[in-house]
């Protein structure tokens, strides 16, 4: 598993060809990829919850990823995306509903039941600048199901990174 904050180019100047390349990852997880759709991966009209868009990436011709994308807004730099061998099997992907307010001071009490879900409170930055969600595959691998949690936690948070992580 590789995760990377492509810092809003995921598949510019060949960077994606090489971590592929040197890392031979099964699944990467992608923060801040930009817009997927000006890419090399090729969309269908297919969707997890009219929320999270589906697509391939073929990076050789016997080496090819499902790719698991959630624009965020207007598919921004901020946008996140999973992509698993197209070895594995997904037997469900979604945006989790919680989404992670970057103004909180690493001594406040916080409880993630309590954040924001309504898109009405997405464009209000003055009270929750930078709001994220967490894109979730899971993978059937033998007799289990593997979930991969992909979250983008907005800079300056460190205190509240650390709580969430262990949730």
């Amino acid at each position: 598993i590789a995760t990377w904050n492509t810092q809003g180019n995921a598949f510019g100047d060949g960077k994606m060809n090489h971590l592929i390349q040197t890392f031979h990852p099964d699944i990467i997880c992608l923060q801040e990829c930009g817009d997927l759709y000006k890419t090399s991966v090729r969309f269908f009209e297919y969707s997890y919850g009219n929320t999270v868009n589906y697509g391939i990436f073929e990076y050789k011709e016997d080496d090819i990823y499902n790719v698991y994308f959630y624009p965020w807004r207007d598919a921004s730099r901020c946008s996140m995306a999973i992509l698993v061998k197209s070895t594995f099997t997904v037997s469900d992907c979604s945006l989790e509903g919680y989404d992670i307010p970057c103004n909180i001071e690493e001594s406040d009490e916080y409880d993630v039941s309590e954040t924001v879900n309504s898109n009405d409170d997405v464009d209000n930055i003055e009270k929750r600048k930078g709001l994220r969600s967490m894109l979730r595959v899971d993978i059937k691998h033998k007799d289990a199901i593997i979930s991969i949690n992909n979250v983008h936690l907005p800079s300056g948070c460190p205190g509240f990174a650390r709580k969430v992580g262990s949730v």
